[in-house]
């Protein structure tokens, strides 16, 4: 994500998450559409990078994303949680 492309939300989430928001548009190459995402992202426990996976990837909707947040949080693998998600919940 080019962050002057993202505008006020590029701004807004640099300003609140500094180095944590620079880190996590390097590690997703996040549109500057995406801003938003990775601001809700890290407010979340756990990697922001594999969350933005599950979400982006996956299509995971936004009721998961606190569910999703925690399982990688406790050292859950990105497929794991996938499985206990779809397993448990019917995400589809």
């Amino acid at each position: 994500m080019r962050l002057p492309a993202a505008g006020e939300d590029g701004l807004a989430l640099v300003e609140r998450f500094g180095p944590d928001a620079l880190t996590l548009v390097l590690a997703t190459d996040a549109p500057p559409a995406g801003a938003r995402l990775l601001g809700e992202l890290l407010i979340l426990p756990g990697p922001s990078d594999v969350l933005h996976r599950l979400i982006t990837g996956y299509g995971l909707p936004p009721a998961h994303w606190a569910r999703a947040a925690a399982l990688p949080a406790r050292g859950e693998p990105e497929g794991r949680v996938l499985l206990r998600l779809w397993g448990r919940s019917r995400v589809r």
